[in-house]
């Protein structure tokens, strides 16, 4: 591996030790992280082109974190190492290609430069990449794996970004169909295995955080089995990689290490591992997985006794625990023979684009992307509509007040401008409120509120609402952390950046000015926000309620009565001439016909159902919404 810093490189490029004017210069931000190898076939395939001139980039910090696993990783590549004052020089590039993330809005990459986004599964739909991955504030194209059914329209994500707080270089989001290369190279290694080579069984074990509490009971007597009724097979026992520390994992491998055919699978990636397997096993539904994909072999979803498991995925079988053996003795009795053409075929039936090609797809296409020349297949997203509708202020009060858990918008907008200290806060409190991988991202969450406390000249207003989260949800979040005992005890120590003196002492300020106040007065349910002045009110008068789900009707379950609520409207056709409560639901349409305020029962939807309204009544119909919780309550006082 060779290592250079972009200065070096830019320097290279203007002196012209390298003639570049037929190549395509392409940086790939690669860090350690579960997508990594993804990017690392990637840019290997890239670099196989005359054409192309490929680079993995990464931050310094992140480098000398990890610095031996970037040597293991990357040899032969070429690794250029970037700081603050160096990103300017990124646009040196003609693109970069970058992971979509729940963590990082890449927001020193220069506006004006060609970002590419890459999901990080085959299962990930594009509405997925762009509203919960961060794509709609900074990819100008993504290289989607599959066909979507039904697809989006091209208006499906106009101004639901605001431009103020985006960093793309073009004004849509196109998507390419591009395929998954990781997918390419787990059917090249299955295609090189024989069907003597087809000698292990694979027993894939998902994050556990993720997996239901029923299939971990069931994980070490899963293994167990394996192990002693397929002695001449080997068991490929491969768990998530942060759950080493577990104890079921744990035990796990202690029993698996007496048994000649265990093999722990700890690569970077499992398809070496993978191809010799004749089968699968699992206790994920997953919607889809690259073994079946690429081998054209079974998965089989093992489930406890009496409590069933379903797939949609043709190619899973679901079975009882106590069933699971013969049904993979029957399996490997077939000796089915699955031939390559079959493997792309099915592919292909599925949706996947470019099986085994992706990259080659790519290259042969990149013109379109340098010279911003319309492909006929690729799709243009447009992100802003002709009439601006929203102001910026308005568009952050929305993002806070839906209260979307890890919500990379509010990511995107601190990263963007670091002087807005109360987006550290909104940030914390976002990713707090996800309720899987709870042990991850209440370390993303602490990461941001140490920030915060790291901040000098911190308002009053601001430090005291800070001093009320930690005391309301902060602080069991850390309590959750060092009291975790399947998280590695280094891990934790090191989990918030470091929580030193200067933490402290301003923490003990901000929760003593919180104690000084009087106590919010927030009732859940009844305390509603007036979205155009952002301060919470208790309303008596006559309401009409903007959808028609869970929400609006637990609303109108804890009235006293339903004589205050004018109409319901909701725009799903399926419900339109429904009742709720006992009252219809009508056509959004009607809401004309009636001129008082409007309840939004959306939080997910919150910001589509008010830029809806906006547009179809105008800006002098007043606009409300629920106010989700104390925290949420606690930071109107930000918002003005």
């Amino acid at each position: 591996m060779k290592i250079m810093t972009l200065t070096e490189l830019s320097e290279r490029w203007k002196n012209n030790k390298k003639s570049t004017n037929k190549e395509t210069r392409i940086g790939i931000r690669i860090g350690r992280n579960p997508i990594s190898h993804h990017l690392l076939i990637l840019l290997e395939k890239l670099n196989q082109f005359k054409k192309i001139d490929g680079f993995a980039l990464t931050k310094r910090s992140e480098y000398e974190k990890d610095s031996s696993w970037y040597r293991n990783e990357l040899p032969g590549e070429v690794l250029v190492i970037y700081e603050n004052h160096e990103t300017g020089l990124l646009n040196d590039f003609d693109m970069v290609l970058l992971p979509e993330s729940n963590f990082d809005a890449y927001s020193e990459y220069p506006k004006e430069l060609i970002k590419i986004g890459l999901p990080h599964g085959v299962d990930i739909p594009l509405s997925k990449t762009i509203m919960d991955y961060g794509g709609g504030m900074i990819f100008d194209y993504i290289l989607s794996p599959t066909r979507e059914s039904p697809g989006n329209a091209v208006t499906s994500f106009q101004d639901l970004h605001h431009q103020k707080f985006r960093n793309h270089a073009s004004d849509h989001v196109c998507q390419i169909p591009f395929g998954f290369p990781k997918l390419d190279e787990f059917l090249n290694a299955a295609t090189r295995v024989p069907p003597v080579g087809l000698n292990s069984i694979a027993y894939h074990v998902a994050l556990l955080s993720v997996e239901e509490e029923k299939s971990i009971r069931i994980i070490e007597s899963t293994l167990k089995k394996l192990l002693e009724n397929f002695p001449h097979h080997r068991i490929i026992f491969r768990p998530y990689k942060y759950d080493y520390q577990h104890a079921v994992i744990k035990r796990c491998i202690e029993i698996g290490r007496t048994f000649d055919n265990f093999h722990l699978s700890t690569a970077e990636s499992y398809v070496q591992d993978y191809s010799t397997s004749v089968a699968m096993v699992c206790h994920r539904a997953y919607k889809a997985h690259l073994f079946s994909l690429a081998t054209g072999r079974p998965i089989f979803l093992c489930h406890p006794d009496g409590s069933p498991t379903a797939s949609q995925d043709p190619s899973v079988e679901a079975c009882p625990e106590n069933e699971l053996v013969e049904k993979i003795k029957s399996y490997i009795d077939k000796k089915e023979i699955i031939t390559p053409a079959q493997r792309i075929e099915n592919c292909l039936r599925l949706g996947f684009h470019n099986p085994g090609s992706s990259v080659e797809y790519l290259v042969s296409n990149i013109h379109h992307i340098l010279e911003h020349k319309p492909h006929k297949d690729w799709i243009y997203y447009r992100l802003d509509s002709a009439n601006k509708t929203l102001d910026s202020k308005t568009y952050v009060a929305l993002q806070v007040i839906a209260a979307k858990p890890a919500n990379m918008v509010l990511r995107s907008i601190a990263s963007k401008y670091p002087s807005q200290h109360e987006m550290l806060l909104f940030l914390a409190d976002s990713y707090s409120r996800k309720t899987v991988l709870l042990d991850y991202y209440s370390k993303l969450s602490l990461h941001c509120f140490n920030k915060l406390m790291a901040t000098k000249d911190l308002s009053p207003t601001l430090l005291s609402t800070a001093g009320r989260w930690w005391t309301e949800r902060g602080n069991s979040l850390l309590d959750h952390i060092y009291g975790n005992e399947n998280i590695d005890p280094r891990d934790s120590i090191n989990a918030i950046d470091s929580l030193e003196e200067d933490f402290l002492s301003k923490l003990q300020l901000a929760t003593r000015h919180f104690q000084k106040e009087t106590e919010s007065k927030f009732t859940e349910h009844w305390t509603l926000i007036d979205l155009e002045t952002r301060e919470p009110i208790v309303y008596h008068g006559e309401l009409a309620l903007y959808g028609a789900r869970n929400l609006a009707g637990e609303f109108i379950r804890l009235q006293e009565a339903t004589s205050n609520i004018r109409m319901i409207a909701d725009p799903a056709p399926r419900i339109i001439g429904t009742e709720l409560g006992g009252l219809p639901i009508r056509h959004p349409d009607a809401l004309q016909s009636c001129d008082t305020p409007i309840l939004i029962c959306s939080f997910t939807y919150l910001l589509e159902s008010f830029l809806y309204l906006r547009k179809a009544l105008g800006p002098d119909r007043k606009l409300y919404a629920l106010c989700k919780d104390r925290q949420i309550f606690n930071f109107l006082p930000l918002l003005q």
